[in-house]
């Protein structure tokens, strides 16, 4: 027996070696394996490798295994010094890509898109590149290739062919290379310092004085280059993901894209770190990485088009609507709450010397009660040029246009107006020509008060805020309402309540005013719309959707929950493997003592 019981013991000592041995060498792999077959670092798809810091949220990991980024970023590359990598990308706007930079990204070849400078260009969209130290374009590709599409997975691939005197530098969209030229209209001599040493041959840029091969950063710059100077928002998003797992399927990678449309406010002015204290990066913190949340907040925007700066014409408007959200979030309204635009008449159409159609004002006078005064113009030969009726609330504008025509149109104020408009934009993100997918939910987020000075300039606030009510009672296809201006109605200009814990200059919040915002809208949506992180989350319309426990057909837009399913083991995934061998080795020792005990006790017998 004692024997028998050596025998079983070397069985099982040869048993635990061979598991010890395949674990150390899986690990081992897996230790090995530092980048994919893009040839890019594994660490360059992770959020801690851009920021240490875990509370910013301008770099950002969704569920889909992509990362986002939603300003400048400058990251030793390390991989491509002598040849190049494959990278899968997707954009919803302009961007810039600074390759073998150096450490601050001050010299290096820069692959960008161009973007448009408003919503009517949208379509001249084109790849470009240029020196990092350069004052102008060096070539654009001839027209945005067929195979690049806004808000889907590219395929990008950079290939350097190093020679001892001369770098080529090869771009290739979805393994079509770019074909990139200049000709001499674009050539400009004052700017021939860029062009020394640099030339193009077969679509490809040829440098016959090289950067450093050993540069091997990179520079990430998602941005507008395009839109009104006045706003300041050049941020955008563009999204990275390695070409080994983009595209996987599972059940438990769905992300709901939600679109912030407003204006400053929405933007994050006021908070201390845009990307880390706007009521938008917080709203992306508190739903987590099953939610990608654009912030389309530009400053100075509003609703009208009788403004200063009317959000329709706008490039992030464009733009939102290529990210094709599920939800948006219309927060707009707070610029149209100015007494410079809701006290005035309106009404869509020509005007006396234009066939245009378009939203005027007309100027209508007010008594001492102010009630409107009725008014009527004539033309030097004594006809009527214009008239004003009022018959109770409605005025009647008439006017003769220079080419003789009469127009009689009814004039509406500026909450009708407000309404009006504000449909017309959001219903865009359910049927437009730039997104043949748009199936979007909207919801309204309220204006806030407003104090102190700023409140005497936006002081038409209430009355925003009840035509935004209105406005998402007559709209289908809006599902809810936040209500902002009541929780910040409380705060006042007393010393007991005063609106700085809110609010610095009395228009736009500080931080913790975008706090209380992004907790607000965030109780809504956990209330109202039961989004969880662990739930798969389909808003695509008809479409067939892989889910647990079956495939099913979504006949309409809808939300539909399951439990998470657990992920799959990879090879990449140690945890997965070392605790089901920890598990046999356990049962191997146990069931060995058992098989002691049990011949210990036959032998004493």
């Amino acid at each position: 027996m004692k024997s028998a019981a050596k025998s079983f013991f070397s069985i099982l000592l040869t048993i635990i070696i061979l598991l010890s041995a395949t674990v150390s060498g899986g690990l081992s792999a897996i230790a090995e394996k530092s980048a994919d077959s893009g040839n890019i670092n594994t660490d360059f798809f992770k959020k801690e490798y851009w920021e240490p810091d875990k509370n910013n949220v301008a770099a950002y990991n969704l569920a889909d295994g992509s990362i986002k980024f939603s300003r400048s970023y400058v990251k030793n590359f390390g991989y491509y010094k002598n040849d190049g990598f494959e990278i899968m990308f997707k954009c919803v706007g302009g961007f810039e890509l600074t390759f073998r930079a150096n450490e601050d990204a001050s010299e290096g070849y820069v692959f960008g898109i161009q973007a448009p400078s408003n919503i009517n260009k949208g379509t001249q969209y084109s790849f470009y590149l240029k020196k990092a130290n350069g004052s102008c374009v060096l070539a654009y590709s001839s027209s945005m290739p067929s195979h690049f599409t806004y808000g889907e997975w590219i395929k990008l691939g950079v290939k350097f062919n190093d020679d001892k005197n001369k770098t080529e530098m090869i771009i290739s969209i979805n393994d079509i290379e770019v074909d990139f030229f200049i000709t001499e209209d674009q050539y400009n001599p004052d700017f021939a310092i860029d062009f020394k040493n640099i030339k193009f041959e077969n679509g490809n840029l040829i440098d016959s004085a090289p950067l450093s091969k050993s540069n091997s950063y990179i520079k990430v710059r998602p941005y507008y280059n395009g839109g009104f100077e006045s706003s300041p928002n050049k941020d955008n998003q563009i999204y990275f993901a390695s070409i080994d797992n983009v595209g996987k399927k599972s059940n438990d990678n769905y992300v709901t894209k939600i679109a912030v449309i407003g204006d400053s406010i929405t933007q994050g002015v006021g908070a201390e770190n845009v990307t880390i204290n706007s009521y938008v990066a917080y709203l992306q913190k508190l739903l987590g990485p099953h939610y990608d949340v654009y912030n389309c907040g530009t400053s100075a925007n509003s609703v009208m088009t009788n403004t200063y700066q009317p959000y329709s014409i706008q490039v992030i408007y464009y733009s939102s609507m290529l990210f094709d959200p599920d939800y948006v979030i219309f927060a707009l309204g707070t610029n149209d709450g100015q007494s410079s635009y809701w006290d005035r008449l309106h009404y869509f159409g020509p005007s006396t010397d234009s066939t245009n159609e378009e939203w005027r004002i007309v100027d209508v006078k007010k008594d001492e009660n102010g009630n409107y005064i009725e008014e009527t113009t004539y033309t030097a030969d004594k006809s009527v040029s214009t008239k004003i009726t009022v018959d109770d609330e409605n005025v009647t504008y008439y006017f003769k246009a220079n080419d003789g025509s009469e127009h009689t149109y009814k004039l509406v104020n500026a909450e009708q107006k407000f309404i009006d408009q504000a449909n017309s934009l959001a219903n865009m993100y359910l049927s437009n020509g730039y997104n043949g997918n748009a199936h979007a939910k909207i919801i309204v987020s309220s204006v806030m008060k407003t104090w102190g000075e700023c409140g005497n300039t936006w002081n038409r606030q209430k009355e925003t805020f009840e035509a935004q009510k209105k406005m998402a009672s007559k709209n289908e296809n809006i599902i809810g309402f936040i209500d902002n201006y009541s929780i910040t109605e409380k705060y006042d200009e007393t010393t007991e309540n005063h609106y700085t814990v809110f609010s610095d200059d009395g228009l736009h919040p500080n931080s913790n005013g975008h706090k209380l915002l992004a907790d607000n809208i965030f109780n809504y949506i956990s209330k109202n719309l039961n989004l969880k992180t662990d739930d798969i989350v389909i808003t695509y319309g008809p479409k067939e959707v892989e889910s647990k426990p079956e495939s099913i057909e979504v006949e309409s837009t809808e939300i539909i929950h399951f439990p998470a399913a657990s992920k799959s083991s990879t090879p990449e995934e140690s945890g997965s493997v070392l605790p089901i061998i920890i598990i046999i080795l356990v049962g191997l020792i146990i069931g060995s003592g058992i098989v002691i005990f049990c011949l210990k006790k036959r032998n004493s017998k």
